[in-house]
Formats: C-alpha cells, sequence, structure tokens
C-alpha cells in the first residue's frame, strides 16, 4: 500500500487536525517555529502528537521568515520518500511558509501529487502544480555567480559553452528574475538563491 505523507505548517492546531482527519495519513511533517519561539505552535504541535499518536510526525523547525531554508529542508524531505503519495497542506501558518512550501514543491512536480488549501467550511481548494526548472549550463552559471563569477568572461572560462551562449544563458536568468545587473557585475536575486538550493543536478 502506497505511504500517504502530509507536509503542513503549523501554528494552531485546528487546522491540521482537519486536514489530517480528512485524510487516510501515514506521516505528518509539521513546519513550526523553531522551539521555544513560539508557544502557540509549541502546544499545538503536542496537541497533533497527542491526538495522532498512531501516525508518524516529524517537525521541521526553522524561523517562519527563513523561506530559502524551509523551501530547502522540505524539498530534502520530498526526496526521501521515494514511493509516496505526497500532499501539502498550504492553509496554516505564516504566508512565508506557505510560499516556502509551494516553491518546494514546484521544485518537485513529479514526486508532489497535492497541494490544497484546506477550506474552514470543509472541503479543499486545489492550487496548481506548477514545474520550476532550469538548463543544466543556466543552472551551473547562476551557481557560478552565486561562487562569485560576476562576469560573463568569467563563467565562460567555467563553462564548457561558447561566449554567446553564456550570454545567452545570463539573458534568460534575468529575463526570469534569477539574477540582475549588466555583464561585468552579475548578481544572483533572492529568487535566484532559492531556485540553486531547490534544484538538483543531473
Amino acid at each position: 500500500m502506497t505511504q500517504q505523507v502530509l507536509i503542513s505548517a503549523i501554528y494552531t492546531s485546528e487546522n491540521v487536525v482537519r486536514a489530517v482527519s480528512r485524510s487516510a495519513v501515514d506521516t505528518l511533517i509539521l513546519i513550526g517555529d523553531r522551539k521555544g519561539a513560539s508557544t502557540e505552535v509549541d502546544q499545538s504541535i503536542e496537541k497533533v502528537r497527542d491526538k495522532f499518536a498512531g501516525i508518524e510526525i516529524s517537525v521541521i523547525r526553522e524561523s517562519p521568515y527563513d523561506m530559502e531554508q524551509i523551501a530547502s529542508r522540505v524539498a530534502d524531505v520530498i526526496d526521501k520518500f521515494e514511493d509516496a503519495d505526497i500532499s501539502v497542506n498550504l492553509t496554516p501558518g505564516r504566508k512565508t511558509q506557505s510560499f516556502a512550501q509551494m516553491f518546494a514543491a514546484y521544485s518537485r512536480p513529479s514526486k508532489v501529487d497535492e497541494l490544497f488549501y484546506q477550506r474552514e467550511e470543509g472541503g479543499r481548494t486545489q492550487v496548481p502544480s506548477l514545474s520550476i526548472d532550469m538548463n543544466e549550463n543556466e543552472l551551473q552559471a547562476l551557481r557560478g555567480v552565486l561562487d562569485g563569477e560576476s562576469t560573463t568572461q568569467e563563467l565562460h572560462s567555467t563553462l564548457d559553452v561558447s561566449q554567446p551562449m553564456v550570454y545567452s544563458y545570463v539573458n534568460s536568468l534575468r529575463d526570469s528574475g534569477y539574477m540582475e545587473g549588466d555583464n561585468q557585475n552579475l548578481n544572483a536575486t533572492g529568487a535566484g538563491r532559492l531556485i540553486s538550493l531547490l534544484l538538483q543536478t543531473d
């Protein structure tokens, strides 16, 4: 039988309890603030543990505003499941936590089966699944800039492609919002840093 996995941020316990109660969940991954940072979150996690003692529950503890770290850790969790139906609940917690979960899910489109918003009156609103992707050379160019290569000439020395192709990759990354600056002063944007963490190298 396929393992049923639910990933969800948590602040109060009610929404998580509602989502778990309406699903056949085997494994629950909670995303909460750092231990001790929020009494409400700590108590809510314990309430969920007490109510669903028969479910395997683990908790990702990060600042709710550290989207890069949350997204990276959620993507790592998703990667650990080889054969599972994975659902992501975007309803509870801070919006930044929901965005981070969504980005992680978009970076693993073949592994996430459902993204949803849990309505208070009952039922779920399905969130469309998208794919975040780029070709290998674009990813190498982005990571090169993150490693300190700030010009197209420096990238040309690193990438095994022609100079015109380097310009093409850089322009594509700029157009996508992952890179900024001119060809002599390139920088990765916040989105670029996040994508470089999430995307895997073949």
